[in-house]
């Protein structure tokens, strides 16, 4: 029997050899032909069949390795063909085969074809986490084809997920094996998705109207792109090669319609109708259909683009993609701009619908935040084409959907979690942990494409060593929470606030809120009362919107710089005066968006010169979702009280005094030394009320990351002393109705394009705070005691946003100049 049975397995080995050859020559055959998988699928099914009947004659042998060998090839087949489920279940059977022969190699292979098949299918945890594995195993061979293979396929969930500087990392791993490959032929694919990463930056810029910087991006782009298509050529990759210059072709479309935006935006900031001096000037209306470039140039690039990214797709045979997300969307500008739309409202509706499909595959905060960066503008034509039809209620829900909701998820998560305040504090561990591996992978970024990049070889060598160590920290991290918080490692999908329950909520609380969305040719103010919604079109171009809120923020955020008050008046005109006289409310809750959220609102000036910050009490949320998961900012007479001043700081101890006179009987007052950092993690769960009178700062030069923004406290043993807006996501502050940060900076953040608020705010909120006092620029001390002793006797009766603007009051008639009483914001209602 013996013999017949060693006959049947090289039978099969030969077989199996045979098969394998089939299927690098269909490869082959796409790369150097462009062969779409239709065409090639009779010889690759002739290759699947032979593969089929060797596993049972290597499982009756006993050859586990031959076996998963075959079922790992089958996989490949069936994703060459888009088949991506039936894929899956080949790599995973494959996987078992090769764990049960010990072949660390092919383990590795299977699990890379498992991330790949799982990246298709948008399951980015599943994919993630095997291709972790994947690396893992491989880095122990002494063949790194499968390492590189790994961490190239890792760079594109990553880049899927809209981490490109994530992705940028695991690519400039990647890139330091070329030289051990035996095959060069990998580091093709490997430049073409640097070259997208480039390209992903790009269209960031031109969100900024940076458009220079944009420009700087797509050449970097157009760089790896030609780098590529060296390759291709040199392999006789005829196929790719065409594909490769039709992408070289859409960067130099994409160069046109930037430096067409460009001269259109600069032709916009010097027509005078962006410079009202009256009501009358500003051009408002209740009409808002699709979007459209008013130059006629730029309509025929937009044309063209699609045209030629239709024509990509079709000749790629990514069928998939042309009817997934990005398709529909197309489709939906096409029908707009032959002035079918109803048709394009279909289109971009089913665009959403499959965004939102796509988005729920993603099981982390940090991915879920990213996940939008280019991909919210799907949901800008539907909310402007519902608005036409008045469907005002679905086009709310489509707002809610289009900003913070990865911040509205992470409440949601955290009421099902109910963690213990040790559960907490390892979540804060892991998005400290996230927020300094983000902010070294973002200074490698700079280095790697630096034209001195031999000049930052042993700063490049120390980042990746400690981001090596970093990574190591938070799969320690995350084990921990496996075991003692499982429900805190997946967010649920949060449901969007309805505008019914908005005006319920604005009913019972007796004010109005002012909501916005600032578009590339418009802004959309929305006014909402109990008993009323308005919405009105705005005619302000999304990058003088950005000017004017640069200027007027800059002239009141400096010590020594006149406030300009001609961007006070007009920027009130515009955001303003158009919905002024539907509020019947003495307070306004404003849920700013994009620049906006840079924007002193207290310091507009209505045409009196009055500042709107002393006509109504003003509060702000990145979303309604999130506001209404917030409890009313009532007056704060009773309460427990933690106050702590910075010793160092003037005015700082007489300010925390003050505040403490006010809970006399129920207050902690610290004033010196300074308290230590593992003091203030310890003991703030035990409050109702927290003010902190210490030195605070955002964001350096050297230290981008928004998250990494902090407190300083006294430094101990355990803890440096800077208590970072990531270490804040871990304190217990469920008791907390109010916290007070009295310190420069601590209410700066970066609103990224889907409005997550990325800052001290976005972890107070999360670790429980209902209502937040924070400061947008570094303070006079003097006038921010004052200011703070004015809110806390006023609060006493009154509620927090009327007490803000109180105090407001009492400091512009010390000191006139905004600096001084428009730097202070409360976050809630």
């Amino acid at each position: 029997m013996a013999l017949p049975l060693a006959l049947a397995q090289n039978d099969a080995a030969a077989q199996q050899k045979r098969a394998i050859q089939q299927i690098e020559d269909c490869r082959q055959k796409f790369y150097k032909n462009g062969d779409l998988p239709q065409k090639l699928a009779p010889e690759l099914d002739r290759a699947a069949e032979e593969l089929s009947g060797t596993v049972e004659q290597f499982t009756r042998a006993g050859d586990d390795a031959a076996a998963a060998l075959s079922l790992i090839k089958l996989g490949e087949i069936q994703r060459m063909e888009n088949h991506h489920a039936e894929a899956l279940e080949f790599f995973k059977r494959g996987f078992a085969f090769a764990k049960k022969s010990g072949d660390a190699a092919s383990q590795a292979w299977a699990l890379v074809g498992q991330g790949r098949a799982e990246l298709a299918g948008k399951d980015f945890a599943a994919a993630t986490a095997h291709l972790q594995e994947a690396s893992a195993l491989a880095a122990k061979l002494p063949d790194r084809t499968h390492l590189f293979s790994a961490l190239n396929c890792l760079a594109e969930v990553q880049l899927a997920s809209g981490d490109p500087m994530g992705a940028a990392d695991l690519l400039g791993r990647a890139f330091s094996l070329a030289p051990d490959l035996k095959d060069q032929s990998p580091l093709l694919f490997a430049y073409l998705d640097r070259a997208d990463i480039y390209q992903n930056l790009a269209f960031k810029w031109g969100d900024k109207k940076s458009f220079a910087m944009g420009l700087k991006d797509l050449d970097l782009a157009k760089a790896d792109y030609e780098t590529a298509l060296a390759i291709a050529r040199k392999l006789d990759y005829a196929g790719l090669t065409r594909m490769i210059d039709e992408f070289l072709s859409e960067i130099q479309t994409h160069r046109k319609l930037f430096e067409s935006q460009q001269r259109v935006y600069s032709a916009a900031a010097r027509s005078r109708i962006f410079s009202p001096k009256k009501p009358g000037d500003v051009l408002v209306t209740e009409h808002f259909g699709s979007e459209k470039e008013s130059d006629p140039g730029v309509l025929d690039i937009v044309k063209t683009l699609n045209e030629s990214a239709d024509k990509q797709l079709q000749e790629s045979g990514i069928h998939q993609v042309a009817e997934g997300v990005r398709g529909a969307f197309r489709r939906g500008i096409w029908h707009a701009m032959r002035g079918e739309s109803d048709a394009a409202l279909v289109e971009y509706l089913k665009a959403i619908e499959l965004l939102e499909a796509d988005r729920r595959n993603l099981r982390d905060e940090k991915s879920r935040s990213t996940f939008f960066e280019d991909k919210i503008a799907f949901y800008y034509p539907a909310i402007s084409e519902l608005l036409e039809r008045r469907r005002f209620a679905e086009a709310f829900e489509l707002m809610e959907r289009s900003r913070s909701r990865a911040m509205a998820d992470l409440l949601s998560s955290k009421k099902l979690a109910l963690p213990r305040p040790e559960e907490q504090e390892l979540y804060g561990e892991t998005q400290r942990l996230r927020a300094e591996i983000g902010q070294l992978q973002t200074t490698l970024f700079k280095d790697r494409a630096s034209a001195d990049r031999e000049g930052f070889a042993s700063r490049i060598k120390s980042a990746e060593k400690q981001i090596e160590q970093l990574e190591k920290q938070e799969s320690a991290v995350a084990a921990q929470m496996a075991q003692k918080a499982p429900r805190l490692r997946e967010l649920t999908v949060s449901e969007p606030v309805s505008l019914d329950r908005v005006q319920e909520m604005l009913r019972r609380d007796g004010c109005d809120m002012l909501y916005y969305l600032a578009l590339d040719n418009m802004v959309i103010l929305w006014h909402i009362g109990g008993d009323s919604v308005h919405v009105r079109n705005v005619f302000l171009p999304r990058s003088e919107l950005q000017a004017k809120v640069n200027a007027l923020r800059n002239s009141v955020a400096s010590w020594d710089a006149k406030a300009d008050e001609m961007m006070a008046r007009e920027l009130f005109l515009f955001l303003i005066q158009p919905a002024l006289g539907w509020v019947k409310s003495h307070q306004l809750v404003l849920i700013p968006h994009a620049e906006m959220n840079y924007l002193p609102f207290a310091a507009l000036m209505d045409p009196t010169g009055k500042s709107l910050g002393e006509t109504f009490a003003l509060s702000d949320a990145p979303s309604a979702g999130v506001l209404l998961d917030l409890k009313k900012g009532d007056a704060i007479a009773k309460g427990r009280l933690l106050a702590v001043a910075d010793p160092a700081i003037e005015e700082a101890r007489g300010e925390v005094e003050a505040v403490a006179a006010c809970y006399p009987s129920h207050s902690k007052m610290v004033v010196e030394p300074l308290i230590t950092e593992s003091e203030v993690k310890s003991s703030a769960g035990d409050y109702d009320l927290l003010h902190f009178s210490v030195h605070g700062e955002f964001t350096r030069p050297d230290q981008p990351e928004p998250m990494l923004s902090c407190l300083h406290f006294a430094p101990d043993p355990h803890n440096d002393g800077r208590l970072t807006a990531a270490e804040m996501f871990g304190l217990p502050l469920g008791k907390a109705k109010l916290v007070v940060l009295s310190a420069c900076e601590t209410g700066q953040t970066e609103a990224t394009r889907g409005n997550e608020i990325l800052g001290m705010e976005r972890a107070l909120l999360y670790a429980g705070a209902n209502n937040l006092v924070l400061s947008s620029w570094k303070v006079d001390a003097a006038s921010a005691a004052l200011w703070m002793k004015t809110f806390y006797r006023e609060a006493q009766q009154k509620p927090l946003a009327e007490a803000a603007r109180l105090a407001l009051v009492e400091v512009k008639s010390k000191y006139p100049e905004p600096h001084h009483w428009a730097a202070f914001r409360v976050v809630g209602r």
